[in-house]
């Protein structure tokens, strides 16, 4: 569980759900939906009444502590937030991919320390490998920004974006810098430094680590800009970037402060590395060693900047707070005399709470916690509230005062000195909030049964005084039941009307931006834009914070009014797969529209008949009746189309839409859609992603695609095992383009004729994937000898040992070669080579409108036996020609190439297509014979 940080988040304002279709970024819109969605209106319901505002408004002056998102309960948790209620120093560690947060670093200050820590990742990693599935692209984001939040909730840290969309690798921070706009990345980090207001800021990387990647030499140069752009006001307006915040002092990875993370923790049974181990763990797309789950916990970082212990030399600093104050005293100063004695009251309930606390008998405990929770409430109600990004809030609240300095720490500290003491306050008290739904998913229009469960398991009576839901039809209003100890209160409601189900960040983009989103104070999605108090840029705020829905209770304990959020409504199901599941519940059109893909490639200028599949799904409890409507090229022509489809209440049915004509070269759109009786369009689907560590994921993406037609020869005789490499969907697409096509399991290699195939297909990686395939090393040499030809794409260096290929070859160190410009000039060194001329002559159109990378983990010198027909570097790098290896080897062939042609085949690169199938040609003739190859 990660603990919310806002205090308007109690306040009952529900986001509805607007009927507005939302193109996604990762399939096409066409120009008549956009018409449509131009022509038809978001119908939206009434986002707030003005009683849910005072309601709001009315819950803070009564010094309710904060909204958490979720409960963790039992004596581990209670002993780190009692320990930690006073404790209020910030620190902010900057990376760029979620994997780069330092575990070790973050365990020891949040878990170890108590210390408030964020990691803040510039992307989310949307351009690299995945290696536990086939997602890509903006899904992969989805995927990815779960296992970042799966890992922040075993090391405590709070997880932070910008909205910058992942470039892949770049060897420089120029190169950087011409796909990620300087300043405006400059300008993400300023926001989000001056929500969060560290103390101390931290770069995982350094101006000495070179490492030959581009994007840590550029965020170590953003890193000190930002230090001090943070609290620059005049290139930095406060109405545009929030209120100016000086961090005290800046570290970057390196010799000097050495922290310890093998430290023993005896509460939690761990050392902080051991917890850390376990928080890496689940960042699994990426690709786990053992090297990389595992450190040796030792953290070093060096002093590049301070603002207050200049005289102290960097290599004498005993801690990354030697001459910051973080004493609870120090948030005191300034302020007026009533304010300062209820700090002073909260410390000393605080001092009492750690001193009484009996992990046997929590509620020992309550009496003090409920004191200090009054006092957090009193001054947070007295001071201003300085979260809002663009405006001082406390002008809606009636609060007054100025978002000065002093103001801004003393903000932060108390916000988090009440979601500790309130959190720490139930679970003292033993009270526990459970929600569960009757459903996962509902249709726009219909409802779920929510079930609110609050139990007592401690020794005090408390009293329910207010349940909140989302969506609830009827309010729950205030119930005020007294729950004895060892009872339960069960209240239900239904619920509609929910927030939209997109991930929050996912949209338009602009460059390799997405674009600004805004968000609620509470966190739930907001379909339409709120301004002024009720809204915040959605990056400054915690990821976790970001759900579909909430259901928050208000509980009298120990006198203190106390308000806690039970996070989501949860369905509840138990699956033969993945066991005891929980689902967070939400709500999708009442009828979605899914191709199978985002693209398909189609033989240009050459008749075809092709059958599309659509997945039509209703998740209406209602009938749904629609007139389907296709858009598509005027080349081709579609059987006609039924008048009307009804779809019975949450029916799934396949429809085939059957196309034929032909198609120019081209990159083609082809959408498919309904109108219903209302003429509302449905024009989106989606397909839930699921593995076993983490929640479901949704993207969603309008009902069209795209068709790449290429020019093309694909011989007759051209058949294909493929063993699928990690990212690779290359085998169906060879299917598209008449080519036969078997994907094939390495466990089924040993079992399988391979006779029947003229080639095998290896795809990138996949002896990473599956070890396995090492055992079958020789059967696939053997293959080759008989005449056929083994395609091997690109592997790490750390599995290329000498078995692999039938002649060696070697790799720089310690960085392999790549060719990271998609544009790099490629020469051909054998105009004769038959990879290059048959059946498809390769030219240097082939080459273009590539993206990322051309080659990755590229040879540095090869073997003689090897025909290198191209050579291609970047700007700064030495000529390398082994970006494609051939060689003869008995009567066939094994072909190596470390060229990033599944990427380009899946983004619809016409020459990555045309120049695979001349490498799986190789060894055949028109005729169907084998044919030799001019070396």
């Amino acid at each position: 569980m990660q603990i919310v940080d806002t205090t308007l988040r109690r306040g009952v304002i529900y986001y509805h759900h607007s009927k507005s279709l939302v193109t996604r970024v990762d399939a096409p819109a066409t120009a008549e939906m956009k018409r449509i969605h131009a022509v038809v209106p978001p119908s939206t319901r009434q986002l707030a009444r003005s009683r849910a505002l005072r309601r709001c408004v009315t819950a803070l002056l009564l010094g309710l502590a904060p909204s958490l998102s979720a409960q963790e309960r039992g004596a581990e948790q209670l002993h780190l937030l009692v320990r930690g209620l006073t404790v209020t120093p910030r620190v902010l560690i900057l990376g760029t991919l979620p994997e780069d947060a330092d575990a070790d670093l973050i365990a020891w200050l949040a878990r170890g320390h108590l210390v408030e820590t964020g990691y803040l990742s510039v992307s989310r990693g949307e351009a690299r490998e995945n290696y536990v599935g086939r997602e890509t692209g903006v899904t992969l984001s989805a995927l990815r920004t779960g296992e970042a939040l799966a890992a922040r909730r075993i090391d405590g840290g709070r997880q932070y974006f910008t909205r910058a969309f992942d470039i892949g690798y770049a060897r420089t921070a120029d190169a950087v810098f011409k796909l990620w706009n300087r300043d405006t990345l400059l300008s993400q980090l300023v926001v989000v430094i001056r929500a969060v207001r560290p103390h101390v800021l931290i770069n995982s990387f350094s101006a000495s680590l070179k490492d030959g990647d581009g994007q840590h030499d550029a965020l170590t140069l953003l890193a000190s800009e930002a230090f001090t752009a943070a609290g620059d006001s005049v290139k930095f307006p406060a109405a545009q970037f929030g209120a100016p915040w000086s961090p005290l002092k800046l570290y970057e990875n390196g010799p000097g402060l050495v922290i310890d993370a093998n430290e023993y923790a005896p509460v939690l049974g761990r050392t902080y590395n051991d917890i850390a181990t376990e928080s890496r763990a689940q960042q699994r797309t990426h690709g786990m060693s053992d090297a990389s789950l595992r450190s040796s916990g030792l953290v070093q970082l060096h002093r590049v900047a301070t603002q207050v212990n200049a005289d102290t030399p960097a290599a004498s600093e005993k801690s990354l707070f030697d001459g910051i104050d973080t004493s609870f005293a120090r948030i005191e100063a300034g302020f007026p005399r009533d304010v300062n004695h209820t700090l002073r009251l909260v410390a000393t309930y605080a001092d009492s709470a750690r001193r009484a606390l009996d992990l046997e008998q929590p509620a020992r405990v309550v009496r003090y916690l409920s004191r200090a929770a009054d006092a957090a409430a009193s001054v947070r109600i007295n001071m201003p509230w300085c979260r809002h990004s663009a405006q001082d809030a406390q002008v809606h609240l009636g609060v007054a005062g100025r978002c000065t300095p002093q103001s801004l720490d003393l903000d932060a500290s108390i916000d988090l000195v009440q979601h500790r003491v309130n959190e720490a306050l139930f679970n003292a008290a033993g009270i526990s909030v459970e929600s569960s739904s009757d459903r996962e998913l509902i249709g726009s229009g219909d409802s779920a049964l929510v079930t609110v469960t609050v139990r007592n398991h401690g020794t005090i009576p408390v009293t329910l005084r207010e349940v909140t839901i989302t969506g609830a039809v009827t309010p729950i209003g205030a119930p005020v039941i007294a729950i004895p100890p060892d009872s339960t209160v069960r209240l239900s409601r239904k619920v509609a009307g929910l927030v939209d189900p997109h991930p929050w960040y996912i949209g338009q983009r602009a460059g390799n931006f997405y674009y600004p989103a805004e968000n609620g104070l509470n966190g739930l999605a907001m379909t339409t834009r709120l301004t002024g108090a009720w809204s915040m840029l959605g990056m400054t705020q915690p990821e976790d914070i970001h759900r579909t829905s909430d259901v928050t209770v208000l509980v009298d304990i120990g006198g203190a009014f106390v308000s806690m959020s039970a996070g989501p409504v949860l369905y509840r199901v138990a699956t033969p797969q993945f066991g005891a599941r929980a689902y967070p519940l939400a709500e999708v059109p009442p009828v979605t529209l899914a191709f199978e893909r985002a693209l398909e490639w189609v033989v240009a200028r050459k008749s075809v008949t092709r059958e599309f599949r659509v997945t039509l799904k209703s998740w209406s409890d209602s009938a749904q009746q629609f007139t389907p409507k296709a858009i598509l090229p005027a080349s081709l022509h579609l059987d006609s189309l039924p008048s009307t489809i009804t779809l019975a209440p949450h029916e799934q049915r396949l429809f085939f839409l059957h196309a034929r004509g032909s198609l120019e070269p081209a990159r083609h759109e082809f959408g498919f859609f309904g109108l219903s009786r209302t003429r509302v369009p449905f024009t989106e689907g989606f397909r839930t992603i699921e593995y076993p560590y983490l929640p479901p994921i949704r993207p969603f993406r309008t009902s069209a695609m795209y068709l790449r037609a290429v020019e093309i020869e694909v011989p007759r005789s051209l058949s294909v095992a493929y063993v699928q490499g990690i990212g690779d969907d290359v085998a169906a697409a060879l299917k598209q383009i008449g080519a036969i096509a078997v994907v094939i399991d390495p466990d089924d290699l040993l079992r399988l004729d391979l006779s029947s195939f003229s080639a095998v297909v290896i795809g990138p990686r996949a002896f990473e994937a599956h070890e396995g395939l090492f055992g079958k090393i020789g059967l696939l040499h053997d293959f080759a000898r008989k005449g056929g030809t083994v395609l091997l794409m690109a592997e790490s260096p750390a599995v290329m040992d000498s078995r692999l290929l039938p002649f060696p070859v070697s790799y720089a160190t310690p960085i392999p070669y790549r060719v990271t410009s998609p544009d790099a000039p490629v020469v051909v060194a054998d105009h004769k080579s038959r990879l290059l001329n048959w059946p498809n002559v390769i030219s240097a159109d082939d080459w273009m409108d590539w993206s990322g990378d051309r080659a990755v983990m590229v040879p540095s010198a090869a073997d003689s036996h090897y025909a290198r027909p191209i050579e291609m570097h970047d700007p700064e790098q030495a000529e390398n020609r082994n970006a494609i290896l051939a060689t003869a080897l008995g009567k066939g062939w094994f072909i190596y190439t470390t060229l990033t042609l599944p990427q380009q085949i899946a983004l619809g690169v016409p020459g990555s297509m045309r120049l695979l199938v001349n490498m799986l040609s190789i060894g055949l003739a028109p005729d169907g014979r084998s044919t030799p190859m001019s070396h």
